[in-house]
């Protein structure tokens, strides 16, 4: 081995790679830094579990969104011809009429045939309100901060855990 250089090696008969000691010590406090935020990340998941558990004894799930009374769904058909080469039981791919960038599948029901046509309903998109007061999650400060503090740290243990990697 080098004067001032490590050697690691991944694989048994891989010659080893020749790491500086500046490069190794960088490692080892990127990955003592790693190591650290991954604890602070546990800590701040164990404290959303803790927020999320008093949120389900709740005994009015008062923290989530309510929906609206209408219990149909509003639906439009859709006519689909069978192409030749196609069967029953096949799936079909068609775009979607109100989002053509859309594809869709359905499978061919049994009574259609090549060359003949069949009808599918499909859900209409509900617009969403103008007015979103009352429709969104009534979570608690706390669980929101919890949350974001605990995306942050996620975010900042996987940079870190990359970084380590490619170091």
């Amino acid at each position: 081995m080098a004067s001032g250089g490590a050697s690691v090696s991944s694989t048994p008969g891989q010659k080893p790679l020749k790491i500086s000691e500046d490069a190794k010590k960088e490692l080892w406090k990127l990955r003592g830094r790693a190591k650290k935020a991954n604890n602070e990340r546990s800590k701040l998941y164990k404290k959303c579990v803790t927020e999320i558990n008093k949120m389900l004894a709740d005994p009015d799930h008062s923290y989530l969104p309510r929906k609206g009374n209408s219990s149909k769904m509003e639906t439009i058909k859709v006519t689909l011809s069978v192409p030749e080469g196609k069967k029953s039981g096949d799936p079909l791919m068609f775009s979607n009429p109100r989002d053509p960038s859309q594809m869709l599948r359905v499978t061919i029901p049994a009574n259609a045939k090549a060359g003949g046509t069949f009808m599918v309903s499909l859900p209409v998109p509900k617009l969403a309100p103008t007015d979103v007061s009352g429709e969104e999650n009534n979570f608690s400060k706390t669980m929101k901060e919890a949350l974001h503090e605990y995306a942050i740290k996620y975010d900042e243990w996987m940079d870190l855990e990359c970084e380590s990697m490619f170091l």
